[in-house]
């Protein structure tokens, strides 16, 4: 049977309160744990998580190699994640 419509089926929206409240929960967790990221972990991780900047311009901004553009950012996603589901 034809229902008439051309375009896609809409996909049921599946937000409840409960998993509302669980995202936000995540969230919060997230942002306290980079917080509570030493500055030049949280730094590194928000230059290039955030501002979408390269590793080759946080090294530049942040006056450092690219090899500690990685291992910073390699910690502090470590570290986030450990406190995160």
């Amino acid at each position: 049977m034809d229902s008439g419509e051309d375009g896609p089926e809409l996909a049921v929206d599946t937000e409840t309160p409960e998993t509302i409240l669980m995202n936000r929960f995540s969230s919060q967790r997230v942002q306290r744990a980079i917080g509570d990221l030493p500055v030049h972990y949280r730094e590194t991780l928000l230059l290039c998580e955030v501002e979408e900047m390269s590793y080759q311009e946080i090294a530049e901004i942040l006056t450092i190699p690219i090899g500690t553009v990685m291992s910073r950012l390699a910690r502090a996603r470590k570290a986030v994640s450990r406190v995160t589901p």
